[in-house]
């Protein structure tokens, strides 16, 4: 007991400086929804409409803050991502066989699944840190509210020029970035990836070392600018991202540009084509009324030299009555060029309609309706469609329009 009252005091008595702050936020996030498919592919079997509950990437953020001075400051974050509606997968399952494997599954690790990082932060030089993060793909420019359905997220339109999501449409690891002071409204992020693309939930980092296969380094660079001019708030963003390896050796000779090996591995594993992107978003907000823009052009190319780009814009607009906010976005998709050549009738359109209502400052209820409208020559399915939200059947398929009505709810701590 002594002891124990004596650490409490010794602990009282130390400087601020030698302790860590830690905060613990996050929000849980679900929905009760209607979705269904219109202008059905006709290889489409099953049925084209369902209700389910959804999740809404809802997660526990612990963060650490320890001033070690003046000036420096040491912080940790720790970003988990749960779902509200389902349990994890605890073994690995062959239904068609008839087998189930206890063993636990390698492939997902919910506590590596956010924004992790360990940084030092200076007030006066800047931010360093290093870990997984969000970058380019979320400047997208919406001003719509946060209890609105997470399918109806922008760069499912905005940053797709071939069918993958620019910079994973999520974390990219391996990143060390730079983040400077503010100076007059105006700051800049840099970055740098070793291995930038890959699936969001595998846990691998590197794999081209020691291999006995031909081989590539991989590397990604990453620059924001961020300004904020008045009431408009300007973000412009760039990425060159390119993976390790692939998992055939598909290459062309340098002479002949023949092609070498078997290319059946090209688009499996780490086999993401590179990828580069630049994105201008702006955002005003005065008073109740909130508007956004931005405009992407983005491009992927396979090892094999093909390269496929899509130009694409949104628009987006809120408007706030006390506890009430209206708000709509309309997202375009032009056709894609696939090796110089303009692709017709390969671009798709997306259009929000969303309300919220705010019970409190952590609590909402929001109503969304979200259309996405894919041309005759393109498969492309709402943002998020993992196996959390449509389950693990659902393909997109070419032609097809895809409508989410849905109750929101969203509490935050």
């Amino acid at each position: 007991m002594k002891k124990s009252l004596l650490a409490v005091a010794v602990a009282a008595a130390l400087p601020a400086a030698a302790m860590a702050q830690v905060t613990i936020t996050g929000y849980a996030k679900g929905s009760v929804d209607t979705f269904s498919i219109g202008d059905a592919n006709a290889a489409r079997l099953g049925k084209t409409s369902e209700n389910r509950v959804t999740d809404h990437s809802s997660r526990i953020i612990f963060g650490a803050n320890e001033q070690i001075d003046d000036d420096l400051s040491g912080v940790f974050q720790l970003d988990i991502r749960f779902n509200v509606d389902q349990q994890g997968r605890l073994g690995n399952e062959n239904p068609a066989a008839g087998s189930h494997v206890a063993a636990p599954s390698a492939v997902i690790n919910p506590l590596s699944s956010g924004n992790n990082h360990v940084g030092i932060v200076s007030k006066s030089m800047g931010a360093l840190r290093m870990g997984r993060s969000d970058i380019y793909y979320g400047v997208t420019g919406s001003v719509l509210p946060s209890s609105t359905h997470i399918n109806a997220s922008a760069p499912t339109v905005l940053h797709n020029p071939a069918g993958g999501g620019m910079a994973n449409h999520s974390r990219t690891p391996n990143l060390v970035w730079y983040e400077t002071p503010t100076v007059q409204g105006f700051k800049a992020t840099v970055g740098y990836s070793t291995n930038p693309l890959r699936a969001s939930g595998t846990n691998e980092t590197e794999n081209d070392l020691g291999t006995t296969s031909a081989t590539r380094k991989g590397s990604g660079t990453f620059l924001q600018l961020n300004g904020q001019v008045g009431p408009v708030a300007l973000t412009f963003a760039t990425v060159d991202l390119k993976s390790d390896y692939f998992g055939g050796t598909c290459f062309r000779a340098p002479a002949t540009g023949a092609t070498l090996g078997s290319c059946a591995f090209e688009l499996t594993g780490n086999a993401h084509p590179n990828q580069k992107g630049n994105v201008i978003s702006a955002v005003y907000r005065a008073g109740p009324i909130a508007l956004g823009a931005a405009y992407s052009d983005n491009s992927s190319t396979t090892n094999l030299n093909v390269k496929t780009s899509r130009t694409a814009y949104n628009l987006s607009g809120a408007y706030t009555m006390g506890k009430n906010t209206f708000a709509a976005e309309y997202q375009n998709g032009g056709d894609q060029t696939v090796a110089g050549v303009k692709a017709a009738d390969t671009g798709l359109t997306g259009t929000v309609l969303a309300y919220d209502y705010a019970f409190s400052k952590r609590t909402n209820l929001g109503l969304t309706y979200f259309v996405l409208n894919n041309d005759a020559k393109s498969a492309i399915g709402p943002f998020y469609s993992g196996s959390n939200t449509f389950g693990g059947q659902f393909t997109a398929l070419a032609g097809e329009k895809y409508t989410v009505t849905s109750l929101v709810l969203r509490h935050s701590w």
